[in-house]
């Protein structure tokens, strides 16, 4: 099993120097804690014969702007340009929020889709040795800033790149893969759905948790009326507050949480599933439901063991979850679960 990144190397150093505004709840703590976390739990892995599992962190990578053209306008490419070369842009139109140093912000963006495409590289790479192969199924990056809520055209909700969106259509077009995106943050992406716009390869399961007013603004804006399941473009919208807004692992863990993502699974017959993590969505978290770390664990492990009766790699990706001690203890849960679904 893998991890990204390496602590205490050049991607981990720039995403933690990353700061959007003094006192912001997207923390450099976040990520502090998620690599405090991995580096605990590496003893206590252990396959599916619970047999103590090996792991390491792959090397740093900076996303090239070909990487980043992949999920982004030429446009949205050219004013993140200009902010790294240290220009002044008084209003910018694609970076609402690039941060306190937009130079440290956009190497930092760099640093965490670089960090998720080198895991892909390795996770999902095609290896004919099944020993080695059954090593490489399964990956978790923890990087800052998240990029879910980030368009074609614009950054948002505290992200710059889309990394998952990123990595997908680099999955798709360049390795010519079928993916499934299952994003569990609180909050519907938006942002993957759009850049992932017309790629038949990769569908998104976006499990949200939008309530009252967040329902009715985006309903106005997209034009579209909110069930509790609805699909449109490349994605599936499972929306958890209409379905129990005291949602907890007895939803989270049902047939129509759980068990719609197993569906796709089997309907699109991916041969790649990324999963956007968002704890967030966990209880403890001043947005979350009642929706525990085991329990988490319990949905990855679940989704994984369907996985491997098929090959199909696995890697997770950080999006929220802005309480340092609630992403340690996710980050622990998703990594054992996602060891114990290997078989060597």
């Amino acid at each position: 099993m893998y991890f990204a990144p390496r602590p205490n190397g050049a991607s981990a150093t720039a995403m933690i120097a990353h700061c959007l505004s003094e006192g912001h709840i997207e923390s450099p703590a976040r990520l502090e804690s998620a690599l405090e976390s991995i580096t605990k739990v590496q003893p206590d892995l252990r396959d599916s014969n619970d047999i103590p599992l090996l792991s390491d962190f792959v090397n740093d990578r900076l996303a090239s702007d070909q990487d980043i053209l992949l999920a982004h306008s030429a446009e949205f490419l050219a004013e993140f340009k200009r902010l790294e070369n240290g220009e002044k842009i008084a209003e910018p139109k694609h970076f609402p929020n690039c941060g306190v140093n937009p130079v440290t912000t956009t190497y930092a963006a760099r640093a965490a889709a670089g960090s998720l495409l080198e895991l892909l590289s390795m996770v999902g790479g095609q290896n004919d040795n099944s020993t080695t192969q059954s090593l490489l199924l399964r990956g978790l990056a923890v990087v800052r800033p998240p990029g879910h809520h980030c368009t074609r055209e614009k950054s948002s909700g505290n992200g710059i790149l889309n990394n998952v969106a990123i990595a997908a259509l680099t999955a798709s077009k360049k390795l010519n893969k079928r993916v499934l995106i299952v994003d569990l943050d609180i909050h519907l992406s938006g942002g993957t759905s759009d850049c992932i716009k017309g790629d038949d390869n990769i569908l998104l399961v976006d499990v949200y948790g939008a309530r009252g007013q967040e329902i009715r603004t985006m309903a106005r804006l997209q034009g579209r009326s909110w069930q509790v399941r609805e699909s449109f473009d490349n994605t599936v919208a499972i929306n958890v507050s209409l379905i129990d807004s005291s949602a907890g692992d007895h939803v989270y863990l049902g047939d129509q949480v759980l068990g719609e993502v197993l569906s796709a699974v089997n309907s699109h017959q991916p041969n790649l599933i990324l999963f956007s993590i968002g704890f967030d969505s966990c209880a403890g978290d001043d947005e979350g439901f009642e929706f525990t770390a085991n329990g988490y664990g319990q949905f990855i492990q679940t989704v994984c063991e369907s996985a491997a009766t098929n090959g199909i790699p696995v890697i997770g990706v950080l999006e929220g979850g802005y309480k340092p001690q609630i992403v340690e203890k996710g980050v622990r849960q998703v990594s054992l679960a996602m060891a114990s679904t290997i078989t060597l």
